[in-house]
């Protein structure tokens, strides 16, 4: 049998109880005290930030202001002549555009397998046009010939000559030639 009366006693250990107790009370007292600190500390961060933006829009409206003067002292007339030039060197420029990947795509459409490109030098025209000088190594001039033939047939190219050929130190025929270049790659116009 029970000897104890649980009614004015229900507990046998009230140092245990004590000890639960107080435990749960210094973990609710630690974290009130860091709540407390967290809601300090954010509350700060907010002040500075609300600081920050304050001085960020006074910045922002000064710059708004400036801008406003500067607007003011613009010339508009001379403002539309500058942006018309712009706009009329933005069209020369497009008109007059090089595309080297179109044009070595061309070279490769065209050239030989026995027939090598050293060099590729465009010149623009006094005149507008593009000339284009390329250097080639071949083994027979045949072969040089037939490259000729397809460039002025598939490449965009007209009066493409032999300016100069030599044989160099493998014994092949390094021929430099020269022609006039009116493909894609080339959007210039004559004035």
């Amino acid at each position: 049998m029970i000897s104890t009366n649980l009614s004015t006693r229900p507990f046998y250990s009230e140092r245990l109880v004590h000890t639960l107790v107080a435990f749960v009370a210094v973990l609710v007292l630690g974290v009130t005290a860091l709540n407390a600190w967290t809601i300090a500390a954010l509350s700060g961060k907010d002040g500075k930030e609300n600081a920050q933006a304050a001085r960020a829009e006074k910045k922002t409206d000064q710059a708004r202001q400036a801008a406003e003067r500067i607007r003011r002292s613009i010339d508009a007339a001379e403002l539309q002549a500058v942006t018309a030039g712009a706009v009329e060197a933005n069209r020369l420029i497009d008109q007059r555009t090089f595309s080297w990947t179109q044009l070595l795509s061309e070279f490769e459409r065209t050239l030989p397998a026995d027939v090598r490109m050293s060099s590729v030098t465009p010149r623009i025209e006094k005149d507008g046009g593009m000339s284009i000088e390329m250097v080639v190594v071949a083994r027979r001039a045949e072969d040089v010939n037939d490259f000729v033939g397809k460039l002025e047939t598939q490449g965009g190219f007209s009066d493409v000559v032999p300016r100069q050929e030599a044989l160099n130190d493998d014994g092949l025929r390094e021929v430099v030639l020269a022609g006039r270049y009116a493909g894609k790659a080339w959007t210039g116009r004559r004035p």
